[in-house]
């Protein structure tokens, strides 16, 4: 049918009290920025079911009112990558079942830098999870090279982009902390968590040990330090 439909629930924490008199809590108004990415890694135009046609554009607020509601968007001639929760435009959670493939899209092609940033977390935090089990179960290890490729056109992008703001590609080439990590499993096994994200760190640093000179001397400033 040429459509592509979000179904999004939300959900608040357990530890929240609901206003006092209200027999439940009511949902949020929570307002999720939304782009829809086609396999050239461009928004793609969004024209959405009860809206006018002058509302296409290539990115959009959806108003999450309800427990559970539905978008759906029409004239969409390929399958999109969804972006979500662009410029963090609401404090909330989100989860979305993307695969490794999709986040190393997103990384690469996102206009959203808010997006990129946190598909490279999502992508580090998968890897970085399994690399854990695979101590704890004492099995090889190995680094999935789709985070090599994302890092290497991160980098290159720094270097060729000039649109592209540097101090957002330098928390994207951030690695998610232990601490944090430690947080995402019950019982954590600190010892199994800081070896996985040493060998990330270790390994990355080694196959693209070119990659990271190359950045660094484009982005050394000649002369005296001045603060800005």
């Amino acid at each position: 049918a040429n459509t592509y439909t979000l179904n999004m629930k939300q959900a608040c924490s357990k530890t929240t009290v609901a206003a006092e008199g209200q027999a439940k809590q009511l949902p949020f108004h929570i307002p999720v920025k939304v782009g829809l990415l086609g396999a050239d890694g461009k928004a793609l135009s969004l024209t959405l079911v009860g809206g006018s046609a002058e509302d296409e554009c290539k990115s959009r607020v959806l108003d999450v009112v309800e427990a559970e509601q539905q978008f759906v968007f029409t004239d969409m001639q390929q399958e999109p990558v969804p972006s979500l929760l662009r410029g963090f435009s609401a404090p909330v959670k989100l989860s979305f079942d993307y695969s490794r493939d999709d986040l190393v899209f997103l990384l690469k092609n996102d206009s959203d830098g808010f997006c990129r940033w946190d598909a490279g977390q999502q992508l580090a935090i998968n890897i970085l999870l399994e690399l854990v089990q695979k101590i704890i179960q004492g099995k090889e290890l190995s680094l999935d090279t789709r985070l090599v490729d994302a890092f290497a056109t991160l980098l290159a992008q720094s270097i060729t982009d000039d649109q592209l703001d540097k101090a957002m590609v330098a928390h994207m080439l951030q690695l998610p902390s232990e601490k944090y990590l430690i947080e995402l499993i019950p019982n954590a096994d600190v010892d199994a968590i800081h070896q996985a994200r040493e060998f990330v760190r270790q390994t990355l640093a080694e196959k693209l040990s070119s990659e990271w000179l190359h950045c660094y001397h484009a982005h050394k400033v000649a002369g005296d330090y001045q603060p800005q």
